[in-house]
């Protein structure tokens, strides 16, 4: 091809002998050209070929299995029809030698069935891991049969007994060891002989493992029991607390020290944690939440002071929290009612007490809001309504539950109409008095600072419900307006 492509550039501007002398130079790489070409034609063509022969002898086979199934189905029709015969010879129905054969598989699962109960049976006065440990083994053994599940619904109560029993001497046994060696509040290398309480705790586990077995759909009890003793030494630190929330974030930072501890024991000595270890910290992180909460839930601001320990816990956490809500806690009907009524009180009791004095309108001489260029204007009302908004709104970015979020914006949009329309009242109050102009113009100022306060907060959650989905257009700046008799809400 190169050699073809090099003769029509030399052929471009050849005229008469030009042309025949280099036609004649490049004939024999012409030759090798075609020779080339049809040696790729041929080796197309060839797999060509070949391709379309393993496909006709995967036809083949494929039409070929076909009649073999159809063969096998033939087979079996006669097969059953023969049986038939010779039972109707013999003097039989189908339908009671299907019954004989359901008696034998029943008495089968009878039997298995009552040497599973002996064994349970054997096992109700035992104590120990090494006395459980033969016998479960016998009892999964007898319940590997193609028809386990009919025989699982046979001994169901039984199994869940034993079940709960053995669970408890695992329990026992684990926290045991765990309490020993100062599990978790020591790293295992800070333990006494490390290497045989591995060793001691990995036959313990493998006996939880036989545990899961016993019934179906019980998950994997070692990480689960070994964060329940976690959770009860954090409890026991919280109940006795006695300043209520002084140390919480202290009991966060340990139990995170703590869990690491935790997951170095259970890696070692299984080999394995996986995400459920991520999954039962972020339970257990909950689970230490609402206790804390139901104890201290007659504090105010208990919930703005969880919301900032708990964003700067997730900040510093080392453990996997993709896709993982350590606020879930909060959102239980029992404690986000709470939060917002709380938040509703604590709203209308200061700003009530603020609009009682209408020198709350007066400025500030030395606290400003805004830069020096934009506004210059402060009064008790707007430093107070953008210390809450601010705060609030720091809490609810916080909040990764739409529907939650949702709710608390719509609880505050009511709240700031609520306030425009005690301003409302104060303005008109004002507007009836002799010194009426000078009162009304600081109300005025203070109404165009709430304005900005709110515009730059309607902005934020806007923007934030657009990135979320949830944008709702409730323009609440709007609403504060200079004071027009009858008309302080009203829209132009």
């Amino acid at each position: 091809m190169q050699a073809l492509q090099s003769r029509l550039q030399q052929l471009e501007n050849a005229t008469g002998s030009d042309i025949w002398n280099i036609l004649k130079g490049s004939e024999s790489d012409l030759i090798q050209d075609l020779s080339t070409l049809n040696t790729l034609k041929e080796d197309k063509e060839k797999k060509g070929r070949e391709a379309l022969k393993v496909l006709e002898t995967k036809k083949k086979e494929l039409k070929s299995l076909k009649k073999e199934i159809e063969t096998l189905r033939n087979e079996y029709k006669l097969h059953v029809e023969e049986v038939e015969k010779g039972l109707k010879a013999s003097g039989l129905e189908m339908s009671q030698v299907t019954k004989v054969f359901e008696k034998v598989l029943e008495d089968s699962l009878s039997e298995k069935k009552t040497k599973i109960l002996q064994i349970i049976s054997s096992m109700r006065d035992f104590k120990t891991i090494p006395e459980l440990h033969s016998p479960l083994k016998s009892i999964l053994e007898l319940l590997k049969d193609p028809n386990q599940e009919k025989l699982r619904s046979m001994i169901q109560i039984d199994l869940e007994d034993i079940h709960r029993q053995s669970m408890e001497i695992f329990r026992q046994n684990l926290w045991s060891e765990f309490q020993k060696q100062g599990i978790p509040m020591k790293k295992l290398q800070e333990t006494p002989n490390p290497d045989e309480f591995l060793q001691r705790v990995s036959r313990i586990f493998e006996f939880s493992s036989d545990l899961d077995l016993l019934l179906i759909g019980i998950p994997n009890n070692r990480i689960h029991v070994a964060f329940g003793m976690l959770s009860n030494i954090c409890i026991d630190m919280i109940e006795n607390e006695k300043e209520r929330d002084a140390d919480f974030e202290w009991i966060l930072t340990s139990a995170h020290k703590w869990a690491k501890n935790l997951r170095e024991v259970i890696e070692k000595a299984t080999e394995r944690t996986g995400s459920e270890f991520d999954e039962k910290f972020v339970e257990f992180i909950g689970n230490i939440t609402k206790r804390f909460l139901k104890k201290n839930q007659k504090d105010p601001l208990i919930f703005t002071k969880l919301a900032t320990l708990l964003r700067r816990f997730e900040d510093t956490c080392e453990f996997n929290l993709t896709d993982k809500d350590i606020f879930e806690s909060l959102y239980e009907p029992e404690f986000i009612s709470k939060w917002i009524l709380l938040e509703i009180e604590l709203f209308t009791l200061s700003f009530n007490q603020l609009l009682l004095d209408s020198s709350s309108f007066d400025p500030l001489p030395s606290i400003f809001i805004g830069s020096a260029s934009s506004s210059t204007w402060a009064s008790e009302i707007t430093v107070q309504f953008e210390q809450w908004i601010s705060r609030v709104e720091k809490d609810i970015s916080s909040i990764r539950n739409p529907e939650v979020q949702t709710t608390f914006y719509e609880c505050l949009y009511a709240l700031m109409i609520d306030l425009c329309s005690k301003i409302h009242v104060e303005a008109n109050r004002l507007y009836s008095e002799a010194s009426w102009s000078n009162h009304v113009y600081l109300v005025m100022n203070t109404i165009w600072e709430l304005r900005r306060i709110v515009k730059v907060f309607i902005f934020i959650t806007n923007r934030e419900r657009d990135r979320r989905g949830k944008k709702k257009d409730i323009e609440l700046a709007g609403e504060l307006k200079w004071p027009r008799e009858n008309s302080f809400l009203k829209e132009n």
